[in-house]
């Protein structure tokens, strides 16, 4: 089975209406705005919890679950959305008819579905022939990645709704030297669902990264003081789409 993507994202459909939406595999759950899950014909309910956005603030929201979504010919049974006003960020940034995401639950039923438990979906990148580029493991619910710096194994999460590449305390104890004389700032920008957060943060110059022998693009790094709560976890750092070409032409993702 192959699934193609479109340069803006993945496409589905709910309910027999379509739409593409990016994938974002730093998100526990999908998100939807109001008028999105009005014009999917979903059911809204009201509901008395917070969810914690990327900067760990409490945001509260409401819930649609859509008894068929399909990607393709592949099904995916009862898939949760978080529902959130459209005058919120991300949305009050995008247009009519995009103001949603496909979070990583969707991304792991495919497993289900495809009938391969263990095995993680790869997102094929534009690689030197004979390379690939491979996600490594899954835990703590991100998918990570292998990164080389330096001559040195590195442990990145991947997360494709991130457009920064932030380097964590666990990156900075591994670089003292690359920390001590960096300019710093506190008003690094860090924007969730729940309005923008500034942290402090060291700014590197020319870091250059790769993934199997393949050179990952930007060289200007933020190294945070203290990552945001929702990402703390064991990697040194949270790949963000800057790094790495996001889908130019024809992709998929395919069974192999």
């Amino acid at each position: 089975m192959r699934v193609k993507l479109q340069d803006d994202g993945l496409p589905f459909s709910i309910n027999g209406v379509h739409a593409t939406y990016w994938f974002d595999t730093g998100a526990d759950l999908s998100v939807l705005s109001e008028s999105e899950a009005k014009r999917f014909g979903l059911q809204i309910h009201s509901a008395s919890v917070q969810v914690g956005d990327v900067n760990g603030t409490q945001v509260p929201t409401r819930i649609a679950v859509a008894d068929e979504f399909s990607i393709g010919s592949i099904p995916v049974k009862h898939v949760a959305f978080l529902i959130f006003p459209d005058n919120q960020p991300p949305f009050d940034q995008q247009a009519p008819g995009s103001r949603g995401l496909i979070g990583l639950p969707v991304l792991l039923a495919f497993r289900t579905s495809l009938g391969e438990p263990t095995k993680v979906l790869k997102s094929a990148q534009r690689l030197p022939k004979g390379r690939n580029t491979q996600i490594s493991a899954l835990t703590e619910n991100r998918p990570l990645v292998k990164v080389a710096y330096d001559n040195r194994g590195l442990t990145f999460a991947l997360d494709t709704g991130a457009t920064n590449t932030d380097l964590y305390p666990l990156f900075a104890s591994a670089f003292p030297e690359l920390i001590r004389n960096a300019p710093r700032t506190d008003s690094y920008k860090m924007e969730g669902v729940g309005g923008p957060k500034y942290m402090e943060a060291a700014t590197l110059e020319s870091l250059r990264f790769s993934i199997g022998g393949f050179r990952l693009r930007g060289s200007r790094r933020e190294s945070c003081s203290t990552p945001p709560p929702m990402r703390a976890n064991s990697s040194q750092a949270i790949l963000g789409s800057t790094s790495y070409n996001r889908p130019t032409g024809q992709r998929s993702i395919s069974r192999r």
